[in-house]
């Protein structure tokens, strides 16, 4: 699908692409950019409904490592996006996010073994409970494991993404413009 100089690539088995055509110097002949599609905040899978597989963020922001206290993690999982929601414990009345539920999200960028990857942040993670853990989490929708959108279409100002290996009927959509 092409919304003006940018054309989006979609394949099951490979990250979505962006082919961009940015303007030349004085001549204006026209560069090309082939770039991995990043998506800002998922899609996600279903959060975790068992309230007894935890993960652990060893800080809350940059590069962090994420602890399961269960395998969990395959090399599958390089480049999948992760969020850990924690509710907000903090009781200053000026406040607003107390006692609404914040979620921090990333990237794996690295996996160390099957409880252990490591995670760029991309929206800062948050202060975990009293032992730091959180049972409140989600995996990204896509990647190797799950598999890539099959198609893609814009409507009605939004970018659409449709189907991969795990969940074929289901379709994502980005914020309305």
């Amino acid at each position: 699908a092409q919304s003006a100089d940018v054309l989006f690539v979609t394949h099951p088995n490979h990250i979505p692409f962006e082919l961009r055509r940015l303007t030349g110097g004085d001549d204006l002949v026209a560069n090309w950019e082939w770039v991995k599609y990043k998506p800002t905040d998922g899609p996600w899978l279903d959060l975790n409904t068992d309230s007894d597989h935890t993960l652990h963020v060893s800080g809350l922001s940059g590069a962090v490592t994420v602890t399961s206290n269960r395998e969990m993690f395959s090399s599958t999982d390089f480049l999948r996006l992760i969020a850990i929601e924690q509710a907000s414990t903090t009781e200053d009345d000026e406040d607003e996010s107390y006692g609404k539920v914040l979620r921090g999200h990333g990237q794996i960028v690295g996996i160390e073994d099957s409880r252990h990857a490591t995670v760029l942040t991309t929206v800062n993670f948050q202060e975990a409970g009293e032992d730091g853990a959180s049972s409140l989490w989600r995996l990204g929708a896509w990647g190797e494991a799950t598999g890539f959108p099959r198609a893609i279409t814009f409507h009605q100002n939004r970018l659409w993404f449709g189907g991969n290996i795990k969940q074929p009927q289901t379709i994502w959509a980005s914020a309305t413009n």
